[in-house]
């Protein structure tokens, strides 16, 4: 590769930081049980799953570091 960056990958990172804001936002102003059932719902599909696929796609982003690394011609 050369250099560029992967727009599906970033977008995975994206929608998965987003994710764990969401969350992290309900826990931290106490917001479980109150406010539209529709919002709770949307917020409901992000627990558990934003932070373990944010962490999935830094483990595929290092190992594409890796491999970008071993084809730079070392002196």
């Amino acid at each position: 590769m050369s250099g560029e960056r992967i727009t599906g990958l970033d977008l995975a990172r994206a929608i998965s930081i987003l994710g764990m804001m969401f969350v992290n936002y309900k826990i931290s102003m106490g917001a479980e049980g109150s406010g539209p059932a529709w919002l709770s719902w949307f917020v409901s599909l992000f627990e558990g799953r934003a932070s373990a696929v944010f962490v999935v796609l830094a483990g595929i982003g290092f190992a594409i570091f890796i491999c970008s690394l071993q084809q730079v011609p070392q002196f």
